[in-house]
């Protein structure tokens, strides 16, 4: 008899303590710049997190809201002690994510946090830092500054460290007052060190003219360094910038020739004339595929290398191309 009144006891004690423990409720995420699937994973991954940091259960429900009466009323309905709703909004070419959890009892906001993130594949991340602010318990004021120190971790790892690489330009040169204004093809290869703002590339590089004609040809072999400001964080940013280096030219011409003063003896022959040079150029183009690993930009530079060859000078050009960094 005192055995089956000990279990009795246990079995009301049991349930008790279960309904005395906090429960979660997380709806689905709001979200129109999302599709279903995507806000359904959001909301599965947020879910995890809290369980995980509260030690608690944290049900779903494929209600979705957008604001603390809501999310509330569905709460209560679905007995949890706590509700969390969550939406992710599209400015520009960011995502702003939100999430605010409601006590059912009162219908008070209990917490609320925002994040600035700039692709969808970083949802996973912010899922992990809402769960935290929302579990313990950080002050409203201080989860907007959270926020904002994440969206700065984000950009510095994606944007600082790692979309750096090897860059590859090939293009076309167009000189004018110089290198008998000789059309040519240019190759280069550098390395792009990239910033929030801004990339610093430096470059080796040969210019040549594109076929050999009866009135002469160039070569340019160049070594320096460019800068470059970019105006946007997405994916496309147009860029403006400038940068110099040192120059090595070699052009040769066609010269008519005449030998005597009574008797002439006419001909032609070549001439070459060659010299190192400083040289300073300006930049600016567009870059396409920015967040990614592999990029693509298109560029123009106004160049000129401060040398006078064939009593034409200094030497100025043209050149344009498409340059790959990956």
């Amino acid at each position: 008899m005192n055995r089956n009144c000990l279990i009795g006891v246990l079995f009301l004690m049991f349930p008790l303590s279960v309904i005395a423990e906090p429960t979660w409720l997380v709806l689905k995420t709001k979200g129109a710049s999302l599709s279903d699937e995507e806000q359904t994973i959001f909301q599965e991954l947020l879910a995890g997190e809290i369980r995980v940091l509260s030690k608690k259960a944290a049900a779903i429900a494929t209600t979705v809201c957008g604001d603390e009466r809501c999310a509330c009323e569905i709460g209560k309905k679905e007995g949890a002690q706590t509700a969390v709703f969550s939406t992710v909004s599209k400015l520009g070419q960011k995502l702003i994510v939100a999430a605010t959890s409601v006590d059912t009892e009162s219908c008070q906001l209990e917490q609320s946090a925002r994040f600035t993130i700039l692709k969808i594949e970083e949802l996973e991340e912010t899922s992990k830092k809402i769960g935290k602010v929302i579990v313990e318990g950080i002050p409203i004021a201080e989860a907007v500054e959270v926020g904002t120190v994440t969206e700065k971790e984000q950009e510095v790892a994606k944007l600082r460290e790692g979309n750096n690489g090897l860059s590859l330009r090939v293009g076309g040169v167009a000189p004018f007052a110089s290198l008998q204004n000789s059309f040519g093809v240019l190759f280069e290869a550098g390395y792009w060190f990239e910033g929030l703002d801004f990339a610093i590339e430096p470059s080796l590089g040969f210019e040549a003219n594109a076929a050999a004609t009866g009135s002469g040809s160039y070569g340019v072999f160049k070594v320096g360094a460019s800068g470059v400001y970019l105006f946007s964080r997405g994916d496309i940013a147009p860029f403006l910038g400038g940068g110099g280096g040192v120059r090595f030219i070699s052009e040769r011409r066609e010269r008519d020739m005449s030998v005597g003063q009574t008797i002439q003896f006419e001909g032609s022959g070549e001439e070459v004339e060659e010299a190192w040079s400083p040289g300073l150029f300006l930049r600016g183009g567009v870059m396409f595929m920015r967040t990614y690993e592999t990029r693509l930009a298109l560029n123009m530079d106004y160049d000129i290398s401060f040398v006078t060859l064939h009593d034409d000078g200094p030497v100025q050009r043209i050149n344009f191309g498409l340059s790959v960094i990956f």
